[in-house]
């Protein structure tokens, strides 16, 4: 998986980072930010016997150094949509569709 951005609305990219994901189909990679953290989330098929569909999730404070993959239970392939932090007064809720 590779990590480019674009200083310049996107007339030009360069490399941030390779994310290796061996042994997996990734498909359709998400960029979320949530607490001023980037995150990159990735419905896929574990290739090994029997193919298993799995969500994995990536999480970066720069963009250039990120946290190992790790499965995301219960997300079975797939992902969210717009997470939200909830706005009433001392709620720490996050809120998504998937």
């Amino acid at each position: 998986i590779v990590v480019m951005a674009s200083a310049d609305h996107g007339q030009h990219f360069h490399l941030m980072s390779r994310l290796s994901s061996s042994g997996l189909d990734v498909r359709d990679p998400h960029f979320y930010v949530v607490e001023d953290r980037l995150h990159l989330m990735l419905p896929c098929w574990r290739l090994q016997e029997p193919l298993t569909r799995v969500t994995i999730l990536a999480r970066s404070d720069d963009g250039l150094h990120w946290e190992q993959f790790r499965d995301v239970p219960g997300f079975d392939d797939r992902t969210v949509w717009r997470p939200r932090k909830s706005t009433a007064p001392g709620d720490g809720s996050w809120y998504a569709a998937a």
